[in-house]
């Protein structure tokens, strides 16, 4: 009896490893992003050292630097701060670069958590990180549109759905922006209204 439970309990744990390393891995296969030997350097059980996160749209997830982490599908933004190192641990078939990911890697056993935005008192939803380097955040616009003022620095918009118009309140020309286009508005550009569409 013993025996058949220590079998069982064995046959669970292959049966989960399989789906945790198998999944993904057939995913990179079936896109031709990992051929050959890459395949067998580390791929199938890198799956096994990270988290695997589900977000849902307006959801997101803050990482440290040094933290492993990739997309399986799907589309997101990925903020950064400046760096001149960016390092593949193994899952791309771009250059690797295995001894300084691990003399600087994060490898902590830590699960990101889920943030959502929650409004600030400008009217802007932010992502609360401990970055002090970037904020992101997101405005709802409709026909009146948001004035966006007040002290602050470089700004990348992103109109993830819909279209809108941004026009510099000192006066100027307007900048339309679709669905999937991003536009840098510089610090000295002063306030802007927004108009959604």
């Amino acid at each position: 009896m013993k025996a058949l439970a220590l079998s069982v309990q064995i046959a669970i744990v292959v049966t989960l490893a399989s789906l945790v390393v198998g999944v993904p891995a057939a995913l990179a296969l079936e896109k031709g992003e990992v051929r050959g030997r890459d395949a067998l350097r580390g791929f199938f059980l890198a799956p096994l050292l990270l988290h695997s996160i589900e977000l849902s749209p307006g959801e997101a997830i803050f990482l440290e630097a040094g933290e492993l982490h990739c997309y399986l599908e799907g589309a997101a933004a990925e903020i950064m701060s400046s760096s001149d190192n960016v390092l593949r641990a193994g899952l791309t078939t771009k250059r690797r670069a295995g001894d300084e990911l691990l003399r600087i890697g994060r490898f902590a056993s830590r699960r990101p958590e889920v943030l959502r935005a929650a409004p600030d008192a400008t009217g802007v939803s932010v992502y609360a990180t401990s970055a002090e380097e970037f904020e992101l955040g997101s405005v709802e616009v409709g026909g009146e549109g948001v004035v966006m003022s007040g002290e602050r620095s470089v700004e990348v918009l992103l109109c993830y759905e819909g279209s809108v118009q941004l026009a510099p309140l000192a006066g100027g020309e307007a900048l339309a922006l679709e669905r999937g286009e991003s536009c840098l508005v510089p610090a000295d550009v002063g306030g802007y209204r927004v108009v959604g569409q």
